[in-house]
């Protein structure tokens, strides 16, 4: 179904029923009430009474700042011709027993309906503008309607009154297990810091140099998410293919050599092994493609993961956006590259706090010459295009390794900074990136040391370490 693919501006593609549950939700969700109001009008509505209700609910809205009861409304009927009041009544008192069962749905159809009235009201006084000569305009009025569909959306209220809501706090916090939204990292390092692993509601982000390891870390967490805690994981992927990233998850889960996998050369004993432990975890993992254009927003992930829940029943609870720097800001109009970074970054925070763990990458300044000879640890300070985006993240954190270390199938993973916990702490770990391997064998190495007593201690680690 496609609610509205024909329609034109003022006409509600949608039956009695459906109107029916949509007027009882604006009744009983002021939030969701205040956002769609305005934008519709009584003769929207297929059916008289259902339009003369939603007129009523909407006058009383403007005069006492919300939405009336069905109490209200059956009040009202009382104004209405006797001969045709009974009929009004019914409608009332059976607005109570209206489904609201596909919620979710009804917000975003009505939601696709609300953008493409704006889009047929703004086509129609553009095309005046255009065929009166007014070119700027009809330009300016065309841009101005596109940024009010683009930021058109149903936003849920964040708040709650502080002093009256202890006790249910108190309860939740006592019921409530911690750990229960945090999505381990696969290493007991960084879950360490982090509480326990990423939290629903957190962007993380990971900053390497140019092929420093940033997809593989990001392989990494989605291996860790569904294969220890069997969480649903939605990886996107903004840089290189579909196909690319699935055979990096083939040869992490299987830790076989990513050629390997890529050619298709794994026997079949192995294959018929990794198969029957595959279906231990179908269903948890989705990957998406995004490598068709260059100017991709957070509203192309929203509208996948709407298309998913909708078509699907999933909803994944960590998201994984392969990397941040490729993404857009939703209005795709900026200035410079800074401002449409900033932006894309800021997105990716506001779609963790719609609950989901979000982790992400950025490349690194390029580094000076002769620097991957030197033993050093990147620091926010060095994240490339725009510093902004750092101030947005819950956790930061970097990859690092020399021209010797990367020989060795070895990297420094510096925890730079999170909200809720001291960070600046650093861990030695194998990183094999021909497997897509980056496990804890190593052990914690000081950020803070001087480079040559960084280099003994990572000297010495050398030496206990296996060469695969």
């Amino acid at each position: 179904m496609n609610p509205g693919s024909s329609q034109t501006e003022g006409q509600l593609p949608f039956g009695v029923d459906f109107q029916k549950s949509l007027l009882r939700l604006l009744l009983e969700d002021d939030s969701f009430a205040h956002a769609v109001v305005p934008y519709l009008q009584p003769h929207y509505f297929a059916n008289e009474i259902i339009g003369w209700c939603f007129g009523v609910a909407s006058r009383y809205r403007e005069q006492y700042g919300g939405m009336p009861s069905a109490q209200v409304l059956l009040q009202e009927t009382t104004k209405v011709d006797q001969r045709i009041r009974p009929a009004y009544q019914a409608l009332v008192e059976q607005l109570g027993q209206a489904q609201l069962k596909d919620e979710q749905y009804m917000r975003d159809a009505v939601l696709d309906f609300v953008k493409r009235n704006i889009f047929v009201r703004s086509y129609q006084e553009c095309r005046q503008l255009y065929n009166a000569g007014k070119v700027e305009e009809a330009y300016d009025r065309m841009m101005e309607r596109m940024h009010q569909i683009v930021h058109t959306t149903w936003e849920p209220v964040d708040e709650g009154w502080f002093y009256d809501e202890l006790p249910r706090r108190h309860m939740t916090r006592i019921r409530g297990d911690v750990l229960d939204d945090a999505i381990t990292t696969g290493l007991r390092w960084l879950d360490h810091i982090l509480g326990g692993g990423l939290h629903i509601g957190e962007l993380g982000i990971w900053v390497a140099d140019a092929k420093g390891g940033k997809s593989t870390m990001l392989v990494n967490h989605g291996i860790a998410a569904t294969r220890i805690q069997q969480k649903k994981v939605a990886h996107f992927v903004f840089e290189g293919s579909r196909k690319q990233t699935e055979a990096r998850y083939d040869a992490g889960v299987m830790e076989e050599l990513y050629h390997v996998v890529k050619n298709g050369n794994i026997d079949g004993a192995r294959y018929a092994r990794e198969w029957q432990r595959y279906q231990h975890y179908k269903g948890l993992l989705w990957i998406r493609g995004f490598t068709e254009r260059w100017d991709y927003s957070i509203v192309d992930i929203h509208e996948e993961l709407k298309r998913l829940k909708r078509q699907r029943g999933w909803e994944p609870d960590l998201v994984i956006v392969d990397y941040g720097d490729l993404l857009r800001g939703r209005d795709k109009v900026y200035p410079n590259e800074t401002e449409k970074q900033k932006a894309a970054f800021r997105d990716m925070k506001s779609l963790a706090n719609r609950g989901y763990g979000v982790w992400t990458a950025s490349q690194a300044r390029r580094p000076e010459k002769g620097r991957e000879n030197v033993v050093h640890f990147i620091h926010a300070r060095e994240i490339a295009d725009c510093y902004d985006k750092v101030r947005v993240a819950d956790f930061l954190g970097s990859i690092n390794s020399t021209v010797e270390e990367r020989a060795a199938f070895m990297a420094r993973l510096l925890a730079e900074m999170y909200r809720d916990n001291e960070a600046n702490s650093s861990l030695l770990v194998r990183a094999d990136f021909s497997r897509m391997i980056i496990r804890e064998e190593g052990g914690l190495v000081s950020p803070s040391m001087t480079e040559t007593q960084s280099t003994q201690q990572l000297g010495e680690r050398r030496q206990q370490h296996v060469r695969i």
